[in-house]
């Protein structure tokens, strides 16, 4: 401090050498002031030493007023600020600049201090209210980053259409920053190029931009930095865009999601805009919410690629498995006719049959019975798989369904000697509400699984009443199966929307992987037990309630039912009604009771239930009723085949489609057809 550096005031008056001070001049105010005092302390000076300072401050203007300094030079702060300013818009524009720069000052002295005093208190009074004003433009500025960003929020955060995410991102920066063009450029990092994205159908020939001749778009990228240039045409760190002749102000983002950078924000204003670094910052908070929204967007756009992708390669096997299934069936149809007329009339062409032949006869019925179920596999394996395998459900004697079955499967599956075929079945069983044909269709599989690797022992199809549900099973003495075999047919069963196939080492194939199936849809239960060489059994229990798979009697057609029958209450209607419209837009397509669930946010159980309430009918009854109304219009105005019109619908069995064809008008496609 002063004090300390004089409290040793000798070598001070040594160096002055008892001499008087007459006058003190300091650089600032401050210094002058510092001098005073250590003089006066040292006893140097008197009242009529002058003392002078530059600057103008407050303390100096005090010490003027009470006579203890002469004057100060005061230099006017506003102006000096305002010249800057000046000089340096000038610079900026390639104005040319004054060899010196000028300013303006006044000398205070006790003449006119209490003038200058005033002045000075004026503007110590006036800056609060300045700084309120800087204050609220401010917190204008935020409260607009905060709109806009709200807004895009708001407005993207939901969309999940590139074209559209692109307009929308535009037009609200564009109305909140006013600028007139924002584009996004996409960056790819293997190619190493930015490509401009484009609404759908827009061609531009300039829309990629190699890294190389990128300019400030590739700075920004390589950087992750935002880039302002408030005069883009005479911007002498940027070279002005050949691409963009017309711009003045341009603002350039990196567009970052996840710590990568997705592509950059390029904005054009066609006019000089001058942005502070709020606005930029803002800007760039802008452009990460709106990658979120883009990838977004992309992964939207891949996965429905995907998806059409799975449906449309779906639809392609499944049509070609029908279309090769039909041209099998023909031949073979016509190799099993042959033959049961062979081997049903004793002297068919008027000379008994040799032994010999006849025993290859029944080789080549046998051998053309698995063929023709393999086909059915196939097929039903295919809707398993795009989850459009349906049932047809009515009252079934299960008495006389196994007696029937039985007697098909020991005589078509029956050729080893050794092996016994028994039929274990009460006296009285109680009735199933099912699809006979798949529910033949199992026991069938699982007969000719038993077949298949049983050369000696028993054969046994057995049922029985047990509770709420009928148990059937079918056990065999063959070689059986061992606990990892198991362990993967287990795995493999059919979860609510699809099947898994069965692993190629489980010897059962596709047949047991259809039963499982099956039963599944039954709402059923198929469980094996099996043991290397002490055969297999396979258990299947199904419910005696109909459940979801019951079909009341109807007398109107679906459509009638719905406005027919009122509505509990108005959200079951609303569902209904949501219903119908999903069913309208997809019935073409693999429909499945899930996927209407997922689409309304229901569960499967709930939209079925609310479903029958609402209309008196099963939710599968109206779907396969909107297909066949839909197919009745195809018949009568279209020269499509029978088997186009069943896939045109929705079907991916042309029997199937038959069938329910006749269930539903009473007589068959091709006898509707001529009926017109």
């Amino acid at each position: 401090t002063y004090a300390e550096l004089l409290e040793d005031d000798a070598p001070w008056l040594e160096e002055l050498e008892g001499s008087r001070v007459d006058a003190i001049f300091g650089l600032s105010d401050s210094l002058a002031l510092a001098g005073r005092d250590a003089c006066r302390k040292l006893g140097v000076i008197d009242k009529e030493t002058l003392i002078v300072g530059i600057n103008g401050d407050p303390l100096a203007i005090a010490a003027i007023e009470a006579g203890t300094m002469s004057a100060t030079i005061e230099t006017s702060p506003a102006d000096l600020g305002f010249n800057l300013a000046e000089y340096a818009l000038r610079a900026a524009a390639g104005d040319p600049l004054p060899d010196h720069f000028p300013y303006s000052f006044e000398l205070v002295t006790a003449e006119n201090v209490a003038q200058v005093a005033v002045r000075k208190l004026v503007f110590i009074a006036d800056l609060p209210s300045r700084l309120v004003d800087v204050n609220r433009r401010l917190e204008e500025q935020r409260l607009v980053q905060m709109e806009t960003s709200l807004e895009l929020n708001q407005r993207v955060g939901v969309i999940l259409d590139q074209d559209e995410l692109l307009a929308t991102t535009a037009e609200i920066i564009g109305t909140r920053y006013a600028y007139e063009r924002v584009h996004f450029y996409l960056w790819s990092h293997s190619d190493r190029t930015l490509t401009r994205m484009e609404r759908s159908g827009n061609s531009d020939d300039g829309a990629n931009v190699t890294l190389a001749g990128s300019g400030a778009l590739g700075h920004a990228l390589l950087h992750n930095q935002s880039i302002y240039i408030p005069d883009a045409s005479n911007s002498r760190r940027y070279a002005p865009d050949p691409r963009w002749p017309d711009i003045r102000s341009r603002v350039i983002l990196p567009v970052r999601v996840g710590g990568r950078i997705l592509g950059i924000l390029d904005l054009h204003s066609l006019d000089r805009v001058v942005r502070n670094q709020a606005e930029l910052d803002a800007l760039q908070t802008l452009a990460d919410e709106f990658g979120s929204a883009m990838r977004n967007a992309q992964l939207y756009a891949q996965a429905l690629q995907a998806r059409a992708e799975a449906v449309q390669a779906g639809l392609l096997r499944s049509r070609l498995l029908a279309n090769v299934s039909h041209q099998l069936r023909s031949p073979l149809n016509v190799i099993l006719g042959y033959c049961q007329a062979a081997l049903a009339t004793p002297n068919p062409y008027g000379v008994p049959l040799p032994s010999e032949l006849l025993h290859d006869l029944r080789y080549i019925e046998r051998s053309g019975g698995d063929l023709h179920r393999l086909i059915n596999d196939l097929l039903d394996l295919a809707q398993a798989e795009t989850g459009t395998l349906r049932l047809f459900p009515e009252p079934v004697d299960v008495g006389e369904l196994l007696g029937d079955v039985f007697t098909t499967a020991s005589q078509t599956l029956g050729d080893h000697d050794e092996v016994r075929w028994r039929l274990q079945v009460p006296a009285a069983l109680p009735a199933l509400y099912a699809d006979p044909v798949r529910l033949r269709n199992v026991l069938m599989n699982l007969l000719s699984n038993a077949a298949r690797f049983t050369v000696r022992g028993q054969i046994v199809l057995g049922a029985e009443d047990a509770g709420s549900h009928v148990h059937l099973w079918v056990q065999d003495t063959g070689r059986g199966m061992t606990s990892a075999t198991l362990a993967r047919i287990r795995q493999s069963r059919p979860a609510a929307e699809a099947i898994a196939p069965i692993s190629e080492e489980a010897p059962q194939g596709l047949g047991l992987a259809i039963a499982h199936h099956l039963v599944h849809l039954h709402e059923g239960e198929l469980s094996i037990e099996s043991e290397p060489g002490h055969g297999t059994t396979c258990h299947i229990f199904l419910p005696k309630e109909a459940s979801a798979l019951e079909i009341t009697g109807k007398e109107s057609p679906a459509q009638d039912a719905i406005h027919q029958r009122h509505p509990r209450d108005r959200m079951s209607l609303q569902l209904v009604e949501r219903v119908r419209e999903f069913v309208a837009n997809n019935y073409a397509g693999a429909l499945t009771r899930e996927q209407i669930a997922a689409e309304l946010g229901v569960s499967p159980a709930y939209v079925s239930r609310v479903f029958r309430q609402q209309c008196g009918m099963a939710l599968w009854d109206y779907v396969s009723e909107y297909r066949i109304a839909r197919a009745c219009e195809l018949l009568k105005h279209s020269d499509l085949t029978v088997t186009e019109v069943a896939f045109t619908v929705g079907f991916n069995d042309a029997a199937y489609f038959s069938r329910a064809f006749r269930k539903e008008t009473g007589q068959s496609p091709a006898a509707y057809r001529a009926s017109f």
